[in-house]
């Protein structure tokens, strides 16, 4: 009965269209005009006030974008054919308009067909931006000038962008970006069978750990983690000359001085861990003399036996001092990392100014631990913030390391109360690309949400620092 009901069947399969697909089916026309309807452009305005560009983006991701091959390797999630993060939402034009005459047309940029608009970033000299797409090629960097917005340039092809995207340098004309490198071959090809059984040991210490998705899992992914992630570190002038800084490597991130000739380079250092993401690898940070050569070396240990709470140990949140011309700043615990350590002050901020040949200079000790550092135009003068985790408590104080008695504190509140919440401080924009706080003689500012009892009404206030 069963041979008999097989034969039946069978040709009823054959007689199907094995090439046929059935196509995506769309709701009413009504609903598609709704949910397609254009959404509003975001809006970037030059730094001088007198440009807006109109970003235009798609109200839903499209198919083809959703479909794009991903790679999930230590933390992130790669777009192998852009060399990028990987992303289902894109923009797709720009347009230029004088922000002071809103009656005149938006000139629309003309970008490669079809090509996904990644980023677009305004130089601080107002003159010009660049734009970051991504076409079936890989990602490329594309410059525009207000004075010939319909005539881009191609400024450079072949982008890395998995961990750091380009970048203006504090000239204004020329970017800061990485590449793939030149002589990189082909992906490396999955092994045909397993050399052997997936296994992980430890021994020796116990640490808690958090869990993570998308971490590495085999020796492939290490390969093409290291594949994707390895770029030549490049300064490319308007005209496109070119200086490669350094060797290729697994560059994360980079930054120039305030004085525009020294840079600071992070990059991992294998082995790679597969229990934790990347930004948890060890790395190394150099600082670049103007001649190419690695004047200051900071080591950054794996994180690994850091409490729940905790921190590293070792330098955190290094950066430049944005009013010194070379000067670097980073915190470091006082407590081990240890929150449950009874200490005096938990972390200090310390500095080390070039040609950092001598010990860092500590300016700053916090009872509680880091949550930020903002500038002011003098260059002894800081707003520390710090957080107390057990009393879910954050605390905001200016000093002057110059007068450091005269400290004053202008917020202390539990992180709860919001209807306390005194807002943020107002930043302004430097030439340079420095950021340091708004201030008119003792006045400074700030914006928050304003909550209340009777609603959310936002806000703009002065504050008097004295």
């Amino acid at each position: 009965m069963r041979a008999l009901a097989a034969a039946l069947i069978l040709p009823a399969f054959s007689s199907m269209d094995v090439d046929a697909q059935e196509p995506y089916r769309l709701p009413p026309a009504e609903i598609v005009s709704i949910v397609d309807a254009p959404p509003e452009p975001f809006t970037v305005v030059s730094p001088d006030r007198e440009w807006l560009l109109l970003v235009e983006r798609d109200a839903m991701p499209r198919i083809a974008d959703l479909a794009r091959p991903m790679l999930r390797l230590a933390g992130m999630r790669i777009d192998p054919a852009a060399n990028a993060r990987f992303a289902t939402r894109f923009n797709r034009a720009v347009r230029l308009r004088p922000l002071r005459s809103p009656e005149a047309p938006a000139v629309t940029i003309p970008l490669p067909a079809g090509a996904r608009l990644a980023s677009v970033d305004w130089s601080h000299r107002a003159d010009r931006f660049f734009c970051v797409v991504i076409t079936d090629a890989g990602s490329e960097l594309w410059g525009v000038t207000v004075d010939a917005p319909t005539a881009p340039r191609l400024i450079a092809s072949r982008l890395n962008t998995v961990f750091i995207g380009p970048r203006w340098h504090r000239d204004g004309t020329s970017i800061i970006c990485a590449r793939i490198p030149a002589d990189r071959g082909p992906a490396p090809a999955p092994p045909v069978a397993p050399t052997g059984p997936n296994t992980q040991e430890t021994a020796g210490s116990t640490s808690p750990l958090r869990t993570y998705q998308d971490l590495l899992r085999s020796p492939h992914d290490v390969a093409l983690f290291r594949h994707y992630g390895t770029s030549d570190l490049e300064v490319i002038a308007w005209d496109g000359a070119r200086r490669t800084i350094g060797t290729a490597a697994m560059h994360t991130a980079v930054s120039a001085a305030p004085d525009g000739k020294h840079l600071l380079v992070t990059t991992l250092e294998e082995p790679w861990n597969f229990t934790q993401p990347w930004w948890q690898f060890a790395s190394t940070m150099e600082v670049i003399a103007p001649d190419g050569r690695p004047v200051h070396r900071i080591e950054i240990p794996l994180v690994a036996d850091v409490p729940i709470g905790g921190v590293r140990l070792g330098p955190r949140s290094v950066q430049w001092h944005p009013m010194r011309p070379a000067t670097l700043l980073w915190v470091e615990a006082l407590d081990g990392g240890d929150p449950k350590r009874e200490v005096p002050h938990r972390d200090r901020w310390v500095a080390l100014e070039a040609p950092f040949s001598g010990a860092p200079i500590a300016l700053h000790a916090l009872e509680h631990r880091a949550r930020g550092i903002d500038f002011f135009r003098s260059p002894t003068h800081f707003v520390f913030g710090e957080y107390d985790r057990d009393r879910r408590w954050v605390r905001e104080t200016i000093v002057d390391i110059a007068h450091p008695e005269a400290r004053r504190v202008i917020e202390g509140r539990s992180i709860r109360d919001r209807y306390g919440d005194p807002g943020s401080l107002v930043l302004e924009d430097r030439p340079g690309r420095i950021r340091v706080i708004l201030q008119r003689g003792d006045w400074v500012f700030r914006t928050g949400e304003g909550a209340s009892a009777e609603g959310i009404f936002p806000f703009v206030r002065q504050e008097n620092i004295r």
